[in-house]
């Protein structure tokens, strides 16, 4: 989706995006990356009781960079001006 996006100009317009866009990108994305990362870690908790903090911060960082990037061109194509 953010390839078609990108490829037909969409997801980065030509103009800057308002503050107020990007302010809303970051943020649903960063809450979309929380709760993927959150359902990620709950997964080997469950089965073994524990988990490593190293992998910990590897999914969550991974989830938000993956959630900034799939929820973006959604986000600014239902920015309100």
């Amino acid at each position: 989706m953010t390839v078609a996006a990108l490829k037909h100009g969409i997801a980065f317009p030509r103009l800057p995006l308002p503050t107020n866009t990007t302010h809303r990108i970051l943020a649903i994305g960063t809450l979309s990356g929380l709760l993927l990362s959150a359902g990620l870690l709950a997964l080997p908790y469950y089965a073994c009781g524990a988990f490593c903090l190293g992998d910990a911060i590897v999914t969550t960082a991974m989830s938000i960079l993956a959630g900034i990037a799939t929820v973006s061109p959604v986000t600014a194509l239902t920015a309100r001006d």
